[in-house]
């Protein structure tokens, strides 16, 4: 077996120029797709990534914003309940002191009341008495005795 020289090289040759064209026709075409292809890939995790540190820092915003509002909302119910509670003391006291305005008035008009029909029982007991006296003393005094006593009642009087 003898190696031949030319043969060799001629193989170095042919293999050098199948390694050439590969390189530039496949390998380069194909190592641009995959590096191509990577970038992206890199990319879209890149941006995966930032969604998902912008939807915590979204959550967290959310959280302490509602956190906030609890606390605001309750605030605004405990003030609210404050101004009710003050405002029916208010009304409260403003009706009682009403009340008693208007029982004050009311014991008024029923002593001015009392007070009219005092006065008209006295004028009716006067004049029964006067009747029952005139009726009684007509049989026993005679119309000149009743005129002198009446005069001098009169006189007493005035």
């Amino acid at each position: 077996m003898e190696i031949d020289i030319k043969q060799v090289l001629l193989q170095i040759l042919n293999f050098s120029i199948l390694v050439f064209l590969l390189n530039k026709l496949l390998y380069k075409p194909i190592n641009k797709i995959l590096k191509i292809r990577e970038d992206r890939i890199n990319s879209g995790l890149q941006t995966a990534e930032k969604n998902i540190q912008d939807k915590n820092e979204l959550e967290k915003k959310i959280k302490s914003d509602l956190a906030k509002t609890r606390k605001e909302t309750s605030k605004l119910i405990k003030d609210a309940k404050d101004e009710a509670s003050q405002k029916a003391k208010v009304i409260i006291s403003e009706t009682k002191a009403n009340m008693k305005d208007e029982s004050l008035k009311q014991s008024k008009k029923l002593e001015q009341e009392y007070i009219q029909k005092e006065k008209l029982l006295n004028k009716k007991i006067g004049k029964l008495v006067v009747e029952t006296t005139t009726k009684v003393l007509s049989d026993v005094l005679t119309p000149k005795d009743i005129k002198s006593i009446t005069n001098a009642t009169i006189k007493k009087l005035g």
